[in-house]
């Protein structure tokens, strides 16, 4: 992708029509902008803060993506960073159609994509499958040839478990190392339950019961955790990186050496809850301001318009 100007470690946060997603890398916030992901109305912070649209940040904005720039160029610069598959997430079968490809059902569609750029998706996703069959085909003969071995050496049968598919499964029960992210739990309520080292990443489970629930190491980074109920929690060790605990009740929860940072503590309740170790960096605090880099184990107040 086209270099962009700024820090490459710094982070942005994204409002759009009150709805604010993040923290994201600048080199992730420039590939939404080359993508069409990003509109020049909205509006970015490195802080939350301080808000200024996207139009006003020339640094964030690829040089391929300005008035004069080569559009071939542009089109396969596009085609190179575009992950997506051409298959419909939906259905799980087959390339989406071009008149459909793009419809989104949330306020913010992406503009209908040209029939080359679809074509494109669906071409690549054909030379994927191509190989993936190529390598199965030689994984049959190497796995037919040494079953052959084993009974021509005597050493009797032979079976190899399949390997381990370590992907969210949302309807899964509460149990250590559960995978739940990006899963929709609202509402959920898993009382005590031993969640220790579970992965709930970018997940939603805005006013959730987890009262007691053993979350030691769980990964809960960007996950909506709004009004939940977390009271008397194990969560040392945790990763809330980025978390949304707007309102959530966090009394007498052991946050030891947990990962804060960018969480948002806005009236959140801290009564009793131990922070011991606990990494708040760029929190937002319960009173709404900011803590300051290098707060450990409390909130250092940084100055109303202190940068970040």
């Amino acid at each position: 992708m086209s270099k962009v100007g700024g820090s490459p470690n710094k982070l942005w946060f994204i409002r759009r029509d009150g709805l604010v997603k993040g923290p994201f890398p600048t080199a992730q916030v420039s590939r939404y902008v080359l993508l069409g992901r990003l509109r020049g109305a909205d509006e970015l912070s490195p802080d939350q803060v301080s808000w200024r649209p996207l139009s006003e940040l020339s640094e964030l904005i690829p040089r391929a993506t300005t008035s004069g720039a080569d559009e071939e160029a542009l089109a396969r610069l596009k085609g190179r960073e575009d992950e997506r598959s051409g298959l419909d997430r939906r259905a799980g079968a087959g390339p989406v159609p071009a008149g459909i490809a793009e419809r989104r059902a949330r306020r913010d569609r992406r503009t209908p994509e040209a029939p080359e750029v679809v074509a494109r998706r669906a071409r690549r996703m054909h030379l994927l499958r191509a190989s993936l069959g190529r390598l199965e085909s030689y994984r049959l003969r190497w796995v037919g040839t040494g079953v052959v071995l084993l009974v021509i050496l005597g050493l009797g049968l032979w079976h190899a478990p399949p390997p381990v598919q370590d992907v969210p499964r949302c309807d899964a029960p509460p149990a250590p190392g559960v995978n739940w992210d990006n899963c929709r739990l609202e509402d959920l309520t898993v009382r005590l339950a031993d969640l220790s080292g579970a992965r709930v990443r970018n997940a939603k489970l805005r006013q959730a019961n987890l009262l007691g629930a053993k979350l030691i190491g769980a990964d809960l980074a960007y996950t909506d955790l709004v009004k939940a109920n977390l009271s008397y929690a194990d969560l040392s060790d945790a990763s809330l990186k980025g978390t949304n605990l707007l309102g959530a009740d966090l009394a007498y929860a052991n946050l030891r050496n947990a990962d804060l940072s960018f969480a948002d503590l806005s009236t959140a309740v801290l009564g009793g809850a131990e922070l011991s170790g606990a990494q708040l960096d760029n929190a937002v605090w319960i009173d709404g301001r900011i803590c300051q880099r290098g707060s450990i184990g409390r909130c250092v107040l940084a100055s109303p318009g202190e940068a970040q």
